[in-house]
């Protein structure tokens, strides 16, 4: 039979170490200091538990961990914070949902934890992000930066792959969407995404699924590039007021969209309806005003044998768009 082994009581103070974990790819590593923790009634007779409490600084970062620990089997739940962590640094823990690269940002967060043999899962977390500038693999301008981005609701379960957000408020929002030649958006390759994702873990290639139940910006900019015709168009948009509901990388998910913004300092848009990423699909409800017609002169002056020197134009459009899955 083991022995059976328990210790009244352990601390540490001023505790100093370096870690590197060759899990994730590329390998984290860091220095930690200032760790002082306690814990007591340590046992590995089935199922006993025990306190347990630290702190620590990991490079620029602070946390802090409270809750209980069981050695047979190990296992760990409570909650605990992070402040000022560098996204930048945790990049290889997300490299396997991001299909993006971190250029820059700083995290606050806390949450509830569970951590078991059958995996880890988050619940009640909440914090915020702040200077956050993401861009595509192998790119340097910013596909999305933002000056601080709030959550509030996040869940992670680590067995089914799914990560749920019940809001997220984004300030001072800039977005860089575009259409290349190849047809494809590249806001649908923000998260790693496969045709089955949303059908567990069992399912083949999975892939982590993603909702967020609410997402809202304010007064944001977007720039829109269209690469896939004969001439490229380029529109702007400022004052960009923006609500998504229940939005998900699963396949064939549809968030409800609401959108206003300004186009170009003259026009104004507002557009409404579901739109999916996987794959991308939308039916909209366009109302557009005093939109210039000249960033799209190519598409004007051709079929119809003229040459466009200026005007506008106002509608009011129910578009539908539908792209095919490709991988």
């Amino acid at each position: 039979a083991p022995w059976r082994v328990s210790v009244a009581g352990v601390s540490v103070a001023n505790g100093r170490a370096s870690i590197e974990d060759a899990s994730v790819d590329p390998a984290y590593r860091a220095s930690v200091a200032n760790f002082k923790g306690r814990a007591s009634s340590l046992s590995n007779a089935p199922g006993a538990r025990g306190p347990v409490e630290f702190s620590l600084d990991i490079d620029e970062a602070a946390g802090e961990l409270k809750g209980d620990v069981s050695l047979s089997p190990f296992a760990v739940a409570g909650r605990f914070s992070a402040r000022n962590a560098s996204l930048a640094r945790l990049y290889p823990y997300v490299a396997g949902i991001l299909d993006l690269a971190i250029q820059r940002g700083r995290a606050d967060f806390a949450a509830s934890f569970e951590i078991a043999p059958g995996g880890v899962r988050i619940a009640n977390g909440q914090g915020a992000l702040t200077d956050v500038a993401l861009a595509q693999r192998d790119e340097r301008e910013p596909l999305w930066r933002s000056a601080r981005m709030a959550f509030n609701g996040v869940a992670l379960d680590t067995a089914k792959r799914a990560v749920t957000i019940d809001e997220v408020t984004a300030e001072k929002l800039y977005a860089d969407v575009r259409r290349d030649r190849d047809g494809s958006w590249n806001y649908a390759r923000l998260l790693r995404t496969a045709r089955d994702t949303g059908g567990g873990p069992t399912a083949q290639d999975a892939t982590w699924q993603f909702l967020v139940r609410r997402l809202a910006t304010a007064r944001g900019e977007v720039r829109l590039r269209d690469l896939h015709g004969e001439s490229p168009i380029e529109l702007r948009f400022d004052e960009v007021n923006f609500t998504a509901t229940d939005g998900s990388n699963a396949r064939n998910a549809k968030a409800t969209i609401d959108l206003s913004a300004r186009v170009n300092r003259t026009g104004r848009i507002k557009a409404n309806g579901p739109l999916g990423t996987n794959p991308v699909a939308a039916t909209l409800t366009v109302d557009a005003s005093r939109i210039s017609l000249m960033p799209f002169r190519v598409y004007i002056e051709r079929p119809l044998a003229l040459t466009l020197s200026a005007g506008n134009a106002s509608a009011r459009v129910y578009q539908t768009l539908r792209r095919a899955y490709s991988q």
